[in-house]
């Protein structure tokens, strides 16, 4: 069963990138065909069709199975739209939007736990309150201090908000994984420096900064090792020990 899982897996993301790269040849014939003289509508070359694009990258790549690539396309349609449309000026509904779709966020949210719940259906209820995070920042922040010994990893989603999360007096085993999604926002890590960390955050106008002390190979424990997935748009994660 686990192999099976597995073959799925690298099966889905084989075809993600497949079409990841179908998008990205697409957009090498655009640019070269307005080389060659070809006439272009204006709006294909512009900052908002560059978020869309992006985004609709940024799904492809992982199979459209998070959701972070949804918001640079609603960002650049919303004010590519108030471009097009003359009649109508969709900026004065922007915040509006933007409550409603964190409203939404906030609704969808128990729907991702059950997902991760099936991973870790051989712990029970209480451990899984203890072993798994699962944070929602919309306009606010959110503090938190892990003390599990078996950390499994599990999901922060933070728009124009901010989260910090405290490892240091957790452990972990094996790999485990952590998947972030913010927007305008900003996620501040405090891990062990003997946790191995590795970044598979998709970045745009921000990043991953590891700012942990005493960092070297030397100091690295074999089978403790954080992988961060997800997205990250206009935001950063700061990775810090004490």
């Amino acid at each position: 069963m686990e192999n099976f899982n597995q073959r799925k897996m690298v099966n889905s993301n084989s075809n993600g990138r497949v079409l990841a790269g179908v998008i990205l040849l697409g957009v090498g014939v655009v640019l070269f065909a307005r080389q060659l003289g070809v006439e272009m509508p204006y709006w294909l070359f512009r900052w908002e069709m560059f978020l869309i694009v992006l985004g609709i990258f940024i799904g492809a790549k992982h199979s459209f199975k998070r959701s972070g690539w949804i918001f640079p396309v609603l960002i650049g349609a919303f004010f590519l739209l108030d471009d097009l449309i003359i009649d109508i000026r969709l900026k004065d509904f922007f915040w509006p939007t933007i409550i409603l779709l964190a409203g939404a966020a906030m609704i969808i949210s128990p729907f991702k736990r059950k997902h991760w719940e099936k991973k870790f259906n051989n712990m029970d209820s209480s451990d899984l309150s203890e072993d798994y995070i699962d944070t929602t920042s919309i306009f606010g922040g959110v503090k938190k201090n892990i003390l599990t010994k078996n950390f499994k990893g599990g999901q922060v989603f933070n728009v124009f908000g901010g989260v910090e999360i405290d490892l240091t007096q957790s452990d972990i085993d094996g790999i485990v994984v952590l998947d972030i999604t913010q927007v305008f926002g900003g996620t501040k890590l405090i891990l062990p420096s003997h946790w191995e960390v590795k970044t598979e955050i998709t970045a745009l106008i921000g990043g991953v900064d590891d700012k942990r002390k005493n960092l070297s190979a030397l100091n690295i424990a074999e089978g403790k090792t954080l992988i961060l997935r997800g997205t990250s748009i206009f935001a950063g994660i700061d990775i810090k020990s004490f």
